[in-house]
């Protein structure tokens, strides 16, 4: 247990995001590694005039937000309790 009193969980996901190195290329990058395949199955869809991969594409595309919007959730519950550790914290003031 930290002075702050984070837990294992929360300690570890300071760490990753106080190493992680945001811009806005990685970021789309990361997109693109979930979004583009479906996308380049949609195209596929489209030229081969095959029903199945123009119907099936949207469901995929609809499947990987679900994950994403119940994973950043997830991130966002566990972000809310460290900022709330590290407010109560400060509010504490120096230890004398």
């Amino acid at each position: 247990m930290s002075k702050i009193g984070f837990t294992d969980e929360e300690r570890a996901l300071v760490a990753i995001y106080a190493r992680r190195r945001l811009s806005v290329a990685g970021e789309l990058s990361n997109f693109a590694a979930w979004y583009g395949p479906i996308f380049a199955f949609a195209a596929y869809g489209v030229l081969a005039r095959d029903h199945i991969a123009t119907d099936l594409a949207p469901a995929c595309v609809f499947a990987v937000t679900l994950w994403a919007v119940s994973s950043q959730i997830g991130q966002r519950r566990k972000a809310q309790a460290i900022f709330a550790k590290v407010d109560a914290f400060e509010r504490q003031g120096p230890a004398e």
